[in-house]
């Protein structure tokens, strides 16, 4: 982590100290033009940055503006150099050692089951984490209902509680579900309002863990 952190801190200097570089040869010889013994590199009646007119070449290669811009660049190098060294050593330490890795198990079924006593945060991450396949689900009346969209409310009730006739579910935490889109085992997927007009499943109900 240190590694990381010392990459980020170069990294930022890498932006600073060119752009300071820069602009201290552009005031340099916009303002301080009695510096210059060479008055043709003298730039005159110039909007920097707007009309092209002061470039890095004509602002930082005439004397003495190269004095300010070659150790700019040089100090800019070297930290690019401690930068590309840095991020090989976080490569290295984040390289997987591929004798010690595993492979995961496949996820059954059975883990999308719904338990209402969880957070809602926790319930709507296995929703969106399982979906499609094989999806987040609960069980009422010996049929099985796959939830495909949700969002987080702030209904309260008795855990496993339908709170609402567009079934919003109260869960652990004093939060609750809002169902957005299911499907009923065997059928095709539902927008909650037209799932409502002939659910079983009303404002009351109580959807159990089992």
């Amino acid at each position: 982590m240190e590694q990381i952190s010392k990459a980020k801190s170069i990294s930022i200097w890498i932006f600073i100290i060119p752009f300071i570089t820069i602009n201290a040869c552009l005031l340099l010889i916009t303002q301080f033009q009695s510096l210059f013994p060479n008055q043709e590199d003298i730039i005159h009646n110039t909007f920097p940055y707007l009309d092209g007119g002061a470039s890095i070449s004509r602002t930082a290669r005439p004397y003495p503006s190269w004095l300010i811009f070659k150790p700019g660049m040089f100090l800019t190098s070297y930290l690019l150099i401690k930068y590309w060294i840095y991020n090989r050593n976080i490569i290295k330490f984040f390289n997987q050692d591929h004798s010690k890795a595993t492979y995961a198990q496949k996820i059954g079924k059975i883990e999308g089951k719904i338990n209402w006593n969880d957070k809602a945060l926790c319930i709507l991450g296995k929703i969106n984490g399982l979906f499609p396949t094989p999806g987040a689900f609960f069980n009422f009346n010996g049929e099985r209902y796959k939830i495909l969209k949700a969002e987080i409310g702030n209904g309260l009730g008795e855990i496993g509680e339908v709170l609402s006739d567009k079934l919003e579910i109260a869960c652990g935490n004093n939060n609750s579900i809002k169902i957005l889109e299911i499907q009923r085992q065997g059928k095709k997927p539902q927008k909650i309002g037209e799932f409502m007009l002939g659910s079983q499943i009303k404002k009351g109900s109580i959807l159990s863990n089992v």
